[in-house]
C-alpha cells in the first residue's frame, strides 16, 4: 500500500520537476530573446547559465528537504517519545505487536525481524522515491545514461545518518524482549 502511494507520489514529482525545468527554461529563452535598448548591454550567457544552475540547485534541495522531513517523520513515530505537551495525545503506533506467551517463552507477532525488515523497505522506498527524477539540462541525453538527483540526496550525510537510525531502530527493543 505505501509503495503503491510512494511510486504515484513520484511519478508526480518527475512530472513537476519537469514543468518547473520546462518554465525556467522559457523563462531563459524570454530573457534571451527580448529585445533591449540599444544602449542597454545584452545579458552574458555565464549569467543564463548561472540563473538556470540555480533553479536547478532550488529542485535538489526541495527534493532534499522533503526526503529528509519524510524520514525524520517515520523516525520520530518508530524512534520517538511522546513530549506530552497535549493532554491524552501521545505518538500514535506505527506498528500493532501482539505479545504471546507460548511455553514460557514471549513470542511477538510480528516478529522484530519482521518488523525492521518493514521499517528498512519503507526508508528505502522513500529515498528511492527521487531515483527517476532528473537532474537537469539532460534532455539530449538517453534516458538510461540521465542522472538522478538520487545520486546527491543518498549521499548527504542528515539523510545516511537517518537511514543507519532507521535500520538499527528495533536492535534496542530486541534487546529489551531478550532479557525477559
Amino acid at each position: 500500500m505505501q509503495e503503491e502511494w510512494i511510486k504515484i507520489a513520484s511519478k508526480k514529482l518527475r512530472s513537476k520537476n519537469y514543468e518547473v525545468e520546462g518554465a525556467v527554461e522559457d523563462l531563459l529563452q524570454t530573457i534571451c530573446s527580448y529585445k533591449l535598448d540599444a544602449t542597454v548591454h545584452p545579458i552574458p550567457m555565464e549569467d543564463i547559465v548561472r540563473l538556470s544552475k540555480y533553479y536547478n540547485w532550488s529542485m535538489y534541495q526541495a527534493l532534499l528537504h522533503a526526503t529528509k522531513f519524510s524520514l525524520n517523520q517515520m523516525k520520530e513515530r518508530i524512534c520517538g517519545r511522546s513530549t506530552g505537551n497535549r493532554k491524552g495525545q501521545g505518538l500514535k503506533p506505527f506498528f500493532e505487536v501482539e505479545v504471546f506467551l507460548d511455553k514460557g517463552q514471549t513470542m511477538l507477532k510480528p516478529s522484530l525481524a519482521d518488523v525492521q525488515h518493514s521499517i528498512n523497505k519503507a526508508a528505502s522506498a522513500v529515498l528511492k522515491s527521487t531515483k527517476k527524477v532528473q537532474n537537469w539540462n539532460q534532455k539530449d541525453l538517453p534516458e538510461d545514461e540521465r542522472k538522478p538527483f538520487y545520486t546527491w540526496i543518498a549521499r548527504d550525510k542528515e539523510i545516511v545518518k537517518v537511514i543507519l537510525l532507521l535500520t538499527g531502530s528495533i536492535q534496542g527493543t530486541k534487546n529489551n524482549v531478550l532479557k525477559f
